[in-house]
């Protein structure tokens, strides 16, 4: 959450300075994000003719804009053939991201109309802290692992969260990884879905303030473990 919106988008087109104590992919300064309805149909088509047919086929693409989804797939695939590339190309749902390090390789994706963001990396971020606009709840924060779990575990986890909660150990779940929770509780509520509770998500964390509260929690969990953080309020620049 070290992401800091700038008072006015800089004449490079840079709108958030991103503090982490590393590069994008450990060597990208330069993010892109936008949003095009449908591009998930660019994941699954090999030729435009294919990406069309798809579109056709399926009524939840019915109203998406099919000539910038094209657009935005061909210069995927360039971008993808060149023996130099300077880029990583990330879809996830209806957004994409682009990282690189040259900001004039964005030049054809704002072309396309779609809304964007870009964010540049402040890398000064100290290894294992995270900044926030203002004073965060609590002290820490533990994220996990992506991984498959035994079908136990999520009533193990929830069990452990229920009984620390109205003690000095209290640890706050993310909302990601609540909702998982609530599902396991309830079954899948979404049908064809029960695959995914049997995986934990890298973007589950819960937050604590006493510091044995990891301890307690290695004991029983430590496989899923991935990176513990200090939660602290952003420095004022000077």
């Amino acid at each position: 959450m070290g992401l800091l919106k700038l008072p006015q988008k800089r004449n490079d087109g840079v709108e958030y300075i991103d503090h982490r104590p590393s590069m994008y992919y450990n060597k990208y300064q330069y993010r892109l994000r936008f949003y095009l309805d449908g591009l998930t149909l660019c994941l699954f088509s090999k030729s435009e003719k294919e990406l069309e047919d798809r579109a056709k086929k399926h009524k939840r693409y019915a109203k998406v804009d099919i000539e910038s989804i094209k657009q935005f797939f061909n210069w995927m695939n360039v971008e993808k053939s060149k023996k130099d590339k300077q880029s990583t190309i990330r879809i996830e749902h209806n957004i994409g991201a682009v990282f690189t390090n040259d900001l004039t390789l964005f030049k054809g994706l704002i072309a396309m109309g779609s809304p964007t963001d870009i964010t540049e990396v402040d890398p000064s971020i100290p290894a294992g802290i995270k900044y926030f606009a203002k004073q965060p709840e609590f002290k820490y924060r533990v994220h996990l692992k992506s991984k498959r779990v035994k079908d136990d575990f999520p009533i193990k986890i929830y069990n452990f969260f229920k009984r620390y909660e109205k003690s000095e150990t209290k640890m706050k779940p993310s909302k990601a990884l609540t909702r998982w929770l609530i599902d396991y509780q309830n079954g899948s509520t979404f049908t064809g879905w029960t695959w995914r509770l049997q995986y934990v998500s890298s973007h589950f964390y819960f937050d604590y303030d006493d510091e044995s509260t990891l301890t307690l929690f290695m004991l029983m969990f430590s496989d899923v473990v991935h990176r513990r953080y200090k939660l602290e309020k952003r420095p004022e620049p000077v």
